[in-house]
């Protein structure tokens, strides 16, 4: 078993470098959000908000054409793109120039997100932060077939998704929560990231540790905004392990933030987002 390494401010704090003084939005991060569905708006909405706190120069969702709206008013800072359009076209070319593509939050699972899947797995270059439905559809597919994609990836199971991605019983996996992440990661070839308490992040060399974070942020929706935090990290040029280390340290210390606001109990992701850039600003001094 490799030697556990704690995620540290120190740590953390190294990849981040300062911005040039003349840095414009397009140097830093231009990310796409494939994510929402009919009833699941919110997800992409904390998805896109969480990333734009973490810095994200340009932000663009891929979405269906019924939520257009619901993220052009929650989010006015990001652009959108019909989903419905893409996947009729087959050859509509809708990830050029992107850096980073977060896939998964409130998606939902039809056959199409599938297909819409696969074209980003074998024709994106750019690094691919799978969350939730993508997981899911990932496991129909077979988590194998991440060792065959153009793109780098980040995986961020919660224990139910590893569990099905692992086909493994999750009392079983929860015994042994670095062996289940480094399989996590020899089996998909990805950055995994394995959520919890102490939440796990490894590239098969080392195994970092989260040391932040707080039980008030055990609510739906905190997962999405860890997916929108890494995703801007890895569009601003962040290796994955760096993207999923930094992220996941500076989501549970937001979330310590919020926490001290607004109580154990009454915390919201939507209060871990508005703390990103103050725990940003802590680590960094920028």
């Amino acid at each position: 078993m490799r030697e556990v390494t704690p995620a540290t401010k120190k740590y953390v704090k190294t990849p981040l470098k300062p911005r040039p003084v003349d840095s414009q939005k397009g140097d830093n991060g231009k990310i796409l959000i494939i994510a929402g569905s009919f009833g699941m708006a919110g997800a992409a909405v904390m998805t896109g908000r969480a990333a734009l706190r973490a810095g994200a120069g340009l932000t663009t969702y891929l979405v269906p054409d019924e939520i257009v709206p619901v993220l052009q008013t929650a989010v006015p800072e990001a652009m959108c793109k019909s989903r419905n359009k893409a996947l009729e076209d087959p050859d509509t070319v809708y990830f050029d120039g992107f850096d980073a593509i977060a896939f998964g939050p409130g998606l939902g699972q039809d056959q199409n997100n599938t297909v819409l899947l696969e074209r980003v797995l074998f024709h994106f270059t750019g690094t691919l932060v799978l969350d939730a439905d993508g997981l899911n559809l990932l496991a129909k597919l077979g988590a194998e077939h991440l060792k065959e994609a153009s793109c780098k990836v980040i995986i961020t199971p919660h224990m139910g998704e590893a569990a099905r991605l692992l086909d493994k019983d999750i009392s079983e996996m929860a015994k042994d929560r670095e062996a289940a992440v480094t399989e996590l990661h020899e089996k998909t070839g990805a950055v995994a990231v394995l959520k919890g308490a102490g939440t796990l992040v490894t590239d098969g060399d080392i195994i970092l540790k989260n040391t932040t974070g707080t039980p008030g942020m055990a609510k739906g929706g905190s997962g999405d905004v860890l997916t929108g935090i890494i995703t801007a990290l890895a569009g601003q040029g962040l290796d994955p392990l760096d993207a999923a280390g930094a992220g996941v340290f500076i989501h549970g210390y937001a979330g310590e933030l919020a926490e001290e606001k607004h109580g154990q109990y009454g915390m919201l992701p939507t209060d871990t987002i508005e703390e990103i850039g103050i725990a940003m600003r802590d680590i960094t001094g920028r």
